[in-house]
């Protein structure tokens, strides 16, 4: 049955989403369960109404390709960090490790930080995001984009809203004259859980979800890729899609165990081949968040592989691997005491 199902979700990525089930459940990922759902009311579910009122951060910006202001507009907004930089009231766990600060770019990406906490330029920030859709500007100057970002932030989630207006949409050969504005309004919300979950509210043209995506750097210094989930092509050949929701659920991962024995023997991640490194009490594949602990340690070459060959005390170790500074939460509060109900995936 899991095969089958595995089978679906390979042909999600090239096939009209029209023809799939209402929901599909994908599990041939070693870190995400991922759930695909064209049902409206679990998309609602998911979905959190957010207003300038309301929102711990708002910023709109228009772009006109024609216009010198509107360049000046968008190269300030990636001057001005504190605008885009959101500090997490709550450990996120991302592939497995938790992370405490996030940065929203303006084209439909949450971009998270490596090891250390940081926002290294070009490699990292185009290869570790959280993305519901990558927006790109078409180079031509006929098109004005409006943007509006809403974000709100709890002690339990994380919640992104995305808006974006076309004044005049022309791509490539093809051009909409049916419609005065072109829009498209998106969000994820990261959980507390781990859970993600991407909602398209409304969109005027095809979707097209980047997924979740995570590097690290190579003890040689190259940047690596090492685990990418694409998100499926949405209404390939649809205009309009209304109320799609991705829900991605963490599955256990190598990280979560903190001794020997566990590390080796665990049902929760047979579905990984852990590794245990004495030196620096870590259990991982070795080409993880922890890839350069792994190699400071030359864990390589100190590996535990079987559980028989645990020590009797790797039970009461204590993990003492490096660990990410955390941030201070930020102490922005929304403009309004209305709070809206935070909605959990059930």
């Amino acid at each position: 049955m899991r095969s089958k199902i595995n089978f679906l979700c390979k042909i999600l990525l090239v096939i009209p989403f029209t023809i799939i089930p209402k929901v599909v459940t994908c599990e041939n990922n070693p870190y995400y369960e991922t759930n695909v759902s064209q049902n409206m009311e679990i998309a609602k579910s998911l979905w959190l109404e957010l207003d300038d009122n309301i929102s711990t951060m708002s910023y709109s910006m228009n772009i006109d390709l024609k216009s010198q202001k509107s360049r000046e507009e968008m190269d300030a907004y990636h001057k001005y960090d504190k605008i885009r930089e959101q500090n997490l009231s709550f450990d996120f766990p991302f592939y497995g490790h938790p992370i405490h600060r996030v940065r929203i770019d303006w084209n439909g990406r949450i971009v998270t930080p490596n090891y250390q906490g940081q926002f290294p330029h070009t490699f990292h920030t185009y290869n570790s995001f959280i993305s519901p859709y990558n927006f790109l500007l078409v180079s031509n100057n006929k098109n004005v984009y409006v943007y509006t970002i809403r974000s709100f932030n709890t002690d339990s989630q994380l919640t992104v809203t995305w808006e974006i207006e076309i004044e005049r949409f022309e791509y490539t050969y093809v051009t909409y004259y049916d419609s005065p504005r072109f829009r498209c309004t998106f969000q994820a919300t990261l959980y507390n859980t781990g859970q993600i979950a991407f909602v398209f509210k409304h969109c005027d043209w095809p979707i097209y979800p980047q997924g979740l995506s995570l590097a690290y750097t190579m003890d040689n210094g190259r940047p690596l890729v090492y685990a990418r989930l694409k998100g499926p092509k949405v209404a390939l050949y649809l205009k309009r899609r209304n109320w799609i929701s991705i829900l991605f659920t963490p599955r256990s991962t190598c990280l979560n165990h903190k001794d020997c024995s566990s590390c080796l023997s665990h049902p929760s991640t047979s579905h990984m081949t852990c590794f245990w490194c004495p030196t620096a009490n870590l259990c991982s594949t070795g080409k993880d968040w922890y890839h350069q602990v792994w190699v400071e340690n030359n864990c390589d070459k100190k590996t535990i592989k079987k559980s028989q060959s645990c020590p009797v005390s790797s039970t009461t170790t204590t993990t003492t691997r490096t660990k990410t500074t955390k941030i201070p939460t930020t102490t922005a509060k929304p403009k309004s005491t209305s709070t809206p109900t935070t909605k959990t995936p059930t």
